[in-house]
């Protein structure tokens, strides 16, 4: 059941399921609640589309959905330093631009590293339940062990 907390804000009870998975957007939700980062893809010209809109390829028909690798790049970063009600134990924290290997770009939090060790094209990977706040991934530092 959804509840509403004193700010107003509906609280979502499981972060990686959205309040209303349906439409164009229920393969990216069904993808994060089995872990997998699923994008929109025009077969045809080889792009990859994040945020997901009802879109048509090349040819006028619906985009395809593949499995991203949820590898990336550092592209642009913030520390926030104030928190909505509720998150304040949050604080600070990390949030990026991520230009995922595939190219789309996602703005995301990171984890484990710090606004001393960040910096503009750091690998990073995609992390599923992780994240600071009430969000269904966020990204953290690549391995060299990753691929």
């Amino acid at each position: 059941m959804t509840e509403v907390n004193s700010t107003n804000f509906l609280v979502n009870p499981n972060p990686r399921k959205p309040l209303l998975a349906c439409g164009p957007s229920a393969p990216f939700w069904d993808g994060v609640a089995n872990e997998r980062l699923m994008l929109q893809h025009d077969a045809e010209l080889g792009r990859w589309h994040f945020y997901v809109k009802p879109a048509y390829d090349s040819n006028g028909k619906p985009l395809g959905w593949r499995e991203a690798t949820g590898l990336g790049a550092v592209v642009a970063y913030t520390v926030s330093r104030v928190a909505a009600p509720g998150f304040e134990a949050q604080t600070p924290n990390l949030l990026a631009l991520v230009k995922l290997d595939e190219g789309p770009r996602i703005f995301t939090s990171l984890i484990g590293c710090t606004e001393e060790t960040v910096r503009i094209g750091l690998r990073v990977r995609i992390r599923f339940g992780e994240a600071a706040l009430p969000a269904p991934f966020c990204f953290e530092i690549q391995n060299d062990t990753d691929s």
